[in-house]
Parts: C-alpha cells; sequence; structure tokens
C-alpha cells in the first residue's frame, strides 16, 4: 500500500483536511481504494492538538466528519515511510529538506503536483494559503481548493496505477 503525506504547518488545518478529502474521495476510484493511504504532519505541530473547529466545519459541509484527527510534528521517521509527500506550500518543502533531506525527491507541492508541476514550483502560485484565524469562509474556500486538487490526483494516480 502506498502511503500519501499531505504536510503544512500546524497540522489543523490543511494537511488534515487534505487527509480527511483523500480517504473520502478515494472511495469514488476502484483501482485505489484499498491500495493508498492518506496521512498528515506539520512542520510545527504541537503534538496532539484537535483539528480546527472551522477546518472541522469546513470538512462537515462536505459531509466529513474527521473530529479523530490529532495533530503529529513531521520527522524524518514519517517522512522516509511515505511513498509521496504533498505540501500546501513552497516553504514546507525548504522545511522538509531540514528535516529529512533524503525524503526531498519524493516531495512536491499538492497544488502543483495536481497540476503536474514537480518538485520545487519556484513560486507561490501553486501553493494553498493558510485559513489559520480567519472566517469560516477562508476554511470553505481551501477545503474547496484541497479538494480540487484531490480529484486532479486521484486522475493521476489512477492512470499511473492503470499504466
Amino acid at each position: 500500500m502506498k502511503t500519501i503525506l499531505f504536510v503544512c504547518t500546524g497540522n489543523v488545518c490543511r494537511s488534515p483536511m487534505a487527509e480527511a478529502l483523500m480517504d473520502d474521495l478515494s472511495d469514488d476510484y476502484p483501482s485505489i481504494k484499498g491500495r493508498v493511504c492518506a496521512a498528515s504532519a506539520g512542520t510545527m505541530a504541537c503534538e496532539d492538538a484537535r483539528i480546527s473547529a472551522h477546518a472541522e466545519e469546513a470538512l462537515s459541509r462536505l459531509g466529513i466528519d474527521f473530529s479523530r484527527h490529532r495533530s503529529r510534528q513531521l520527522t524524518s521517521e514519517i517522512a522516509k515511510e511515505a511513498d509521496l509527500i504533498l505540501t500546501m506550500e513552497a516553504h514546507h518543502l525548504d522545511e522538509l529538506e531540514a528535516i529529512c533531506p533524503e525524503a526531498y525527491e519524493k516531495a512536491h507541492t499538492l497544488k502543483g503536483y495536481a497540476m503536474g508541476v514537480e518538485g520545487f514550483p519556484g513560486d507561490c502560485e501553486y501553493d494553498i494559503q493558510d485559513p489559520f484565524r480567519k472566517p469560516l469562509e477562508v476554511y470553505i474556500e481551501a477545503a474547496e481548493q484541497i479538494k480540487a486538487c484531490i480529484i486532479k490526483l486521484l486522475e493521476r494516480l489512477e492512470k499511473s496505477l492503470q499504466n
């Protein structure tokens, strides 16, 4: 089974939303279901924190309950175990490289990878902006943006598994 690791800063907003959306949406892709699992971590996470209330609400509006999530700090071990690492912003790639240089070659921004841009994208065009401490509408917008990227990611994975 392949592990896709989603990474953001605190592991209480974007990366857990990506993990939850990946788990939920992969059910719609029979060739992927049971072959790929999602995980998440943060580059500066406070261990065991709950998902933010607005992130939980944004997921709830998409029909997903992810209240069980607890944050975790990205470690070298977690990064090494992942088959693919997708970050929310380009600067997370730099932080990943500092934490686990060996994992850098399998890391990309989520938005960039979904659009076929691999590795360091070079600018913030492929970032999913941090909604932390912003109004609920910003979280909903981030969740929708992540969902669109996850759908493209699943389509890409489905094609690669068929070849």
